[in-house]
């Protein structure tokens, strides 16, 4: 089972770890379903860009999630820049049309972390949120 609404804002930390909240939207997605109405403009950039092209939700389109997700925790700033907030199609199509863009503001090695999260071939990707975490674990202090 995956996610599929992962973003800074489900993200819950607390001195022993992070736990992930908000599992009700994951049984709401289904395939067949658009995404007018599921949520705000701000969550399309943790998107995977598979998912917005009809793609089932899956394992990597979480991983991408993932990978977006501490982009923006390590950088302040998202994968696509400032998306905007009252345009859902511009959204939209600025993430279907524009290749992600790792902010050079961060750590090289945390780039390559973020880099294998968020591979445009999801079979490329970190295959589990632990390998993922692990790679964080593994970046220097």
């Amino acid at each position: 089972m995956s996610h599929n609404d992962i973003k800074p804002s489900n993200v819950l930390l607390h001195p022993g770890g992070g736990k992930l909240a908000d599992l009700g939207l994951s049984h709401a997605l289904t395939p067949g379903l658009t995404v007018t109405g599921l949520g705000s403009t701000a969550s399309v950039e943790y998107i995977d860009p598979t998912v917005i092209r009809g793609e089932p939700p899956s394992r990597a389109s979480d991983i991408y999630a993932l990978g977006a997700t501490l982009h923006r925790a390590l950088a302040g700033t998202g994968l696509y820049g400032d998306l905007p907030a009252d345009a859902s199609l511009v959204a939209i199509r600025r993430v279907l049309g524009k290749a992600p863009a790792i902010s050079t503001a961060i750590d090289p090695q945390a780039q390559t972390v973020i880099a294998a999260a968020i591979n445009p071939d999801p079979s490329k990707r970190l295959p589990t949120a632990l390998a993922l975490a692990q790679e964080i674990e593994a970046l220097p202090a």
